[in-house]
């Protein structure tokens, strides 16, 4: 079930009996006693017949604000069978286009004993487990464009042996495979050996001890929780009712698990409370007396009892811009001061252990902990807070958390606030976004956070990126041609379905931000929206490949640069020089080409050229303000950005380091942050 918290509807999927459709039932909880308040009919009539009396719609997953659920129906589908099903939960109403069709690599889909298939959204995608008449498969869906996963989908499971016995023949649904820093990678299966693979379905190797901690469930266990680097997952096997618990950040069982469940049977679920963020809630399907109970997620004891653990994740954005620079307060708002006595609080690292170098702190009459002079940023990942309360009665504690960083609007939330800094930079449109291979995008300054493709599987690595005239949007390229808009960009199509002889490496804006070109590694050039078309090097034989494509400010030209150093001037575009042949100075740049990027002048009258190892060369009316040509680099240069006087520039390094020449302010940085794919481009 999921609630709308808006409205305090109630809603889950179901079937029609005397239509055989499947659905969505909402109640109001409002009303006393609660009140049916509709059902949304998702398939077509028949297309949802019940299997042994028990519903074929699976468990479901929330993305973002949509309710997927796969309507499982045995035999060889028809219609709107075995297809997924999407519920808008604030509009109360079906997600456009659905219900979605979903690859499963053919056979007709057979009869299991109990509901399922048990669905997860991992990764940015929903994984579905089914049984066909040709063996055990796993489906893959990006819900970010409908359609079906990249990669090795769907993958076969049927050589994955299940233990005599046990009822599902696939098991729960698949839970995330993390690294020791809580990022997701993958995604394993809970059987025999928990096999795991990442997310583009190949297999990898599972982690030690995993096995022995996560034993095989059972088709109806659902998804699991992620708690930091844990995983908390569903078990109702023969062996008991348990939620078992793997820490990928000392790869082993967690401590004080497997969490046995007295007085339930048919453990289903397992849910991170919204407003506890540590106390963990199951569901059962039995009818004892614990049919629905919770626990605390690092003790196993009780909610409520003890300590007050807070967690930073469950505030900080978790964006690497987002990271808290130094932590610099802690102040408990409820129960006042005066309600309880000598209130403390204790330290420990994002997976629950204690630092010992972080002494138990006493809160001062105001209810406060200094946090400035403990350098809790320098500490692994982001931190825990165990708070004691002597003698509160309070039921609901509340909890302000300060910190500084850098500044951006991406790293506000419902619950947390940000300040700009107090003093702008000298010039107040000065910014600067960085743009990553995976699609992440990281904004500076001025320049807003729109959105990103770090979420969604992509076909190919990002190559480059390009605002927007107004800076309110951006557009992100792909090597295979696909083009993602955010903000006010526009979608304007793209090359993603189309044979290239050669990938993408550039992406321009027109004037008026109503189309872009995109330009191939061959010279080809293609033209999107209302963007003219120039002219191209695809048919000539060039000295060496392109690497960037840049816009005229009026639109009606551009230009193509080579890796040598090579410039090529089409349309209104001026040619003002080159420099193939160039050479580097700094051996780290070797694993790019000399040349990597281009930036115009405001006139149009001229342009920089950097080289990766920090070189910049200045044509036509472009000064020259200075380079890293002599700088040992830790990584190599990716890109140039002019400053939006043309009074400067900025290089950004595929580590996520920025160096800013003259008049350039230097608004923060990446370099210090654990990137999941090197940058590719920074603009201003």
């Amino acid at each position: 079930m999921t609630v709308d918290p808006a409205t305090q509807h109630l809603y889950v999927f179901a079937e029609l009996p005397y239509n055989n459709s499947a659905g969505v039932v909402c109640i109001d909880t409002t009303q006393s006693p609660a009140a049916f308040c509709g059902y949304t009919q998702l398939t077509a009539a028949g297309d949802s017949p019940p299997s042994d009396g028990i519903s074929s719609v699976s468990d479901p997953v929330l993305v973002g604000e949509d309710w997927y659920a796969f309507n499982s129906v045995d035999g060889t589908a028809t219609g709107t069978e075995d297809q997924l099903l999407c519920f808008n939960i604030p509009a109360d109403a079906p997600c456009a286009s659905q219900p979605y069709s979903v690859a499963y690599g053919g056979g007709d889909v057979t009869s299991i004993s109990f509901p399922g298939p048990s669905i997860a959204y991992i990764g940015g995608q929903i994984l579905i487990p089914m049984n066909l008449s040709g063996g055990e498969t796993i489906a893959c869906f990006n819900p970010t464009n409908n359609t079906a996963c990249g990669g090795n989908w769907p993958i076969s499971t049927t050589s994955i042996d299940y233990p005599a016995g046990e009822n599902g023949e696939d098991g729960g649904a698949p839970f995330p495979l993390l690294n020791a820093a809580g990022t997701t990678i993958g995604f394993c299966i809970p059987n025999t050996n928990d096999p795991c693979f990442n997310l583009a379905g190949t297999s990898v190797t599972t982690p030690t001890g995993m096995a022995a901690a996560i034993e095989p469930n059972e088709s109806w266990d659902g998804t699991a929780v992620v708690i930091g680097a844990r995983v908390y997952v569903p078990d109702s096997s023969e062996l008991g009712d348990v939620v078992a618990c793997y820490d990928y950040s000392v790869d082993a069982q967690c401590a004080n698990f497997p969490h046995p469940l007295p007085n339930l049977s048919l453990l289903y679920t397992v849910t991170q409370d919204p407003q506890r963020p540590t106390c963990l809630w199951v569901n059962s399907d039995g009818i004892e007396s614990g049919q629905i109970q919770n626990f605390d997620a690092y003790t196993g004891g009780a909610c409520g009892t003890g300590a007050i653990r807070v967690l930073a994740s469950s505030i900080v954005v978790p964006q690497s811009q987002c990271i808290p620079a130094n932590y610099t307060g802690l102040q408990v708002l409820a129960p006042a001061p005066g309600t309880y006595t000598d209130g403390t609080v204790q330290f420990e690292d994002f997976d629950g252990n204690p630092i010992p170098s972080i002494p138990t702190q006493t809160l001062d009459p105001t209810g406060s902990v200094n946090l400035t002079p403990l350098n809790l940023s320098t500490m692994s990942a982001l931190p825990q807070f165990l708070i004691t309360l002597p003698g509160a009665t309070a039921s609901e504690v509340q909890v302000k958390l300060t910190w500084v960083g850098t500044y951006s609007a991406a790293c506000t939330s419902s619950n947390v606030l940000a300040s700009a800094p107090p003093v702008l930079p000298p010039s107040p449109s000065q910014g600067y976004r960085l743009g990553a291979g995976d699609g992440g995008v990281y904004a500076f300054g001025t320049r807003a956070f729109f959105g990103s493709a770090a979420s969604g599987h992509l076909n190919a690595p990002i190559v480059a990126m390009t605002p927007t005239p107004d800076e309110l949007g951006y557009w992100l390229a792909a090597g295979d041609g696909g083009v993602f808009a955010f903000g006010d960009a526009n979608f304007y199509g793209s090359l993603g379905a189309k044979k290239l002889n050669a990938p993408i490496v550039g992406i321009a804006s027109t004037a008026d931000g109503k189309g872009y070109w995109l330009a191939a590694k061959d010279g080809g050039v293609f033209a999107l929206g209302d963007a003219p078309f120039y002219g191209s090097l695809g048919s000539l034989k060039i000295a060496a490949p392109i690497v960037a494509i840049a816009s005229t400010a009026d639109g009606k030209g551009y230009w193509l640069v080579g890796s040598d150093g090579g410039v090529y001037a089409f349309g209104d575009a001026g040619f003002y020089g080159s420099v193939p042949g160039v050479h580097l100075n700094d051996a780290v740049a070797q694993v790019l080409p000399p040349i990597v990027g281009i930036a115009p002048t405001l006139d149009g009258k001229g342009y920089w050229l950097v080289g990766s190892d920090g070189g910049v060369f200045s044509f036509g009316d472009a000064v020259f303000y200075g380079s890293l040509a002599a700088t040992k680099l830790r990584a190599p240069i990716v890109g140039i950005a002019r400053t939006p006087d043309g009074k400067g520039y900025w290089l950004a390094g595929a580590d996520g380091g920025v160096f800013a020449f003259p008049d350039a302010t230097f608004l923060g940085a990446l370099s210090l942050s654990p990137l999941n794919a090197p940058l590719v481009a920074i603009t201003s």
